[in-house]
């Protein structure tokens, strides 16, 4: 559609993806006046297990869209990315029994990896 940039994400797992609606992190390159190119903040618009979607003032002919360039990509809160991987967690096993230190009380069975920068062609 018209003003949003769809960015589906593989090899992802069964747990997919998990994003926070509204926060920055993706920019689309287009044409800014002429024929200067530079990068448009976009915000992230919807969520999927599997994808994002990205509202913004889109350009003519979107050229790439990158995620994490920005130079403080967390904003002030370090550690805090826009989009995570939901991983299983690891499993430490000692004579076939969990470890001790696998035992993490209040864990959920899944784990949060952010997802590392990428620009991807148009």
């Amino acid at each position: 559609r018209a003003g949003e940039v769809r960015v589906v994400l593989g090899g992802l797992g069964s747990g997919g993806l998990t994003a926070a609606v509204g926060s920055v992190g993706f920019e689309v390159l287009g044409n800014c006046s002429g024929t200067t190119l530079c990068w448009h903040s976009s915000p992230i618009a919807a969520a999927s297990a599997s994808g994002v979607v990205s509202l913004t003032s889109l350009p003519d002919a979107p050229r790439a869209v990158r995620y994490l360039w920005y130079l403080a990509p967390y904003g002030v809160q370090p550690f805090r990315a826009p989009v995570y991987a939901n991983a299983a967690p690891i499993r430490l096993e000692s004579a076939g029994a969990p470890h001790p230190a696998a035992a993490r009380p209040g864990q959920d069975d899944e784990e949060l990896l952010p997802l590392g920068p990428f620009v991807l062609p148009l």
